[in-house]
């Protein structure tokens, strides 16, 4: 099947896989549909990431068009990942960045007055245009 699957029946599933991701993931939907599912404990953590629900969106449509298992897998990553490349150059939401943070260790007096001697730092004194007036 992939042999046969043209470049507009790829867009398409594509494009589909991407809006239905979109609207499970981001959206509210009519009468506040999607935002209650995604509440449903069973969902709430396939359909926080769009990284995941587009792989379950991508799934029924690689089972349409593909023959046989490995066409079906080759086919689902695909479109998941077409859907993902969509989601990024749409400027969506992107997921929040790792961050690290460390407690600050507890420093002796001595430590401190360094640190302090250290990071005093003077500023240059100030240029003056009126060569009479330089220092």
């Amino acid at each position: 099947m992939l042999s046969s699957l043209s470049i507009v029946a790829l867009l398409v599933a594509v494009a589909a896989v991407w809006r239905v991701t979109h609207a499970l993931v981001h959206e509210a939907g009519p009468f506040d549909g999607l935002t209650a599912l995604r509440g449903v404990a069973l969902f709430r953590g396939v359909l926080g990431c769009f990284y995941c629900t587009s792989l379950w969106a991508a799934l029924p449509i690689a089972l349409w068009l593909g023959q046989g298992l490995v066409e079906v897998v080759v086919l689902c990553v695909g479109f998941s990942g077409g859907a993902i490349l969509i989601e990024r150059l749409s400027g969506g939401p992107m997921p929040a960045p790792a961050l690290w943070q460390e407690d600050p260790q507890p420093q002796s007096n001595a430590e401190q007055a360094v640190s302090a001697a250290v990071l005093r730092v003077d500023p240059p004194p100030k240029e003056s245009n009126d060569v009479l007036l330089r220092p």
